[in-house]
């Protein structure tokens, strides 16, 4: 019941965000870890509404496959203030769910801001869930 809650909050978080008509943002295409080092996202391929990931795995990529579930996020907020349209994706695997708010970079749109949210003890998994913040180049 805990984990419940907890996932109906996680996604509470996510669905707070109300729609507008602001022009939204187009984040499809391929985005690459330029950062190597952290054991995170190696890269996304975005063709909305599919979004497929690959983590940092040795010796090659993981292959997480296509995102579970899927959503493009608008803020309601002044046509200006572009950098609040996010995407939306959940990746559920064995051992943890992998929640992912991917963003524009507010001052480089080369670059995307990938928020993730690595959620092991949904999963009964005993490692600590983690946070991490990831910038990716489009290739």
């Amino acid at each position: 019941m805990k984990r419940m809650v907890y996932i109906i909050c996680l996604s509470l978080v996510f669905l707070g965000i109300g729609l507008s008509g602001a022009e939204a943002w187009n984040p499809n295409g391929t985005w690459i870890n330029l950062d190597l080092a952290g054991g995170g996202t190696q890269r996304i391929e975005i063709n909305f509404p599919q979004i497929h990931g690959y983590g940092q795995c040795t010796p090659s990529p993981c292959d997480w496959g296509n995102a579970l579930y899927t959503s493009k996020l608008v803020a309601t907020h002044d046509k200006t203030d572009s950098d609040r349209d996010a995407y939306m994706a959940v990746w559920v695997f064995s051992f943890k769910w992998t929640f992912m708010r991917i963003l524009p970079h507010p001052e480089n749109p080369d670059y995307i801001i990938v928020e993730s949210w690595d959620l092991y003890d949904i999963a009964g998994d005993t490692r600590a869930n983690r946070y991490t913040i990831e910038y990716l180049k489009k290739q």
